[in-house]
C-alpha cells in the first residue's frame, strides 16, 4: 500500500479537503474528503465526497490520559457496492479496513520512533517528549463500525 497525498488544506479546519490516492498493488484508487468538524487539540471529523466506500466518516479523537495521549480513531462506513459490497463485507472489506489500519498503526509509529524533532508531532498528538509509542487496534464486531486506538503515548 502506498499513498499520493495531492491536497491537504492548511492550516486545518472544518471545511478543509484532503484528497489522496491510495495504491494497492496495480490498483489506484481516488479519495477525496472533507473535514466537517474540528476541535483543536481533542477531536476532528472527515467525510468522504468521492472515493471507494458507499459512505465513511472518520473520527479522530485524542484522549488525555495518565500516561499521555491516546489517540482513538472511529470509523463509521457503508461497503462499496451496495448489496453485493455487505455481502463480501466480513470477507473482503473488513479484512482490509484491518490491514489498512494495521499498517497506518505501523506508519505512525515508526514517523514517531524517527522524528527528530518531537516538538512538532507532540503538539499535534499531545505527547511530550519523554513519551514512548504504543499501537493497539479493536475490530468491532458491528457491520458498520471500526474503531482503532492507533496511538498512545506513554505506554
Amino acid at each position: 500500500v502506498r499513498v499520493t497525498l495531492d491536497r491537504f488544506d492548511e492550516p486545518v479546519h472544518a471545511g478543509s479537503h484532503i484528497d489522496f490516492v491510495l495504491h494497492v498493488g496495480p490498483i489506484a484508487v481516488r479519495w477525496n474528503a472533507k473535514i466537517t468538524q474540528y476541535d483543536r487539540n481533542r477531536s476532528f471529523r472527515d467525510v468522504q465526497e468521492r472515493g471507494p466506500f458507499g459512505a465513511w466518516q472518520h473520527t479522530h479523537t485524542f484522549v488525555q490520559t495518565i500516561n499521555g495521549t491516546l489517540v482513538v480513531d472511529r470509523v463509521e462506513y457503508e461497503p462499496p457496492f451496495g448489496r453485493f459490497g455487505k455481502l463480501i463485507d466480513p470477507f473482503i472489506v473488513r479484512p482490509s479496513l484491518m490491514y489498512l489500519f494495521h499498517y497506518r498503526a505501523q506508519q505512525t509509529r515508526r514517523i514517531l520512533e524517527s522524528v527528530a524533532n518531537q516538538s512538532a508531532l507532540s503538539q499535534l498528538a499531545g505527547c511530550s517528549k519523554s513519551d514512548r509509542s504504543g499501537m493497539r487496534t479493536e475490530i468491532s464486531a458491528s457491520d458498520l463500525w471500526v474503531e482503532d486506538r492507533s496511538l498512545a503515548c506513554g505506554l
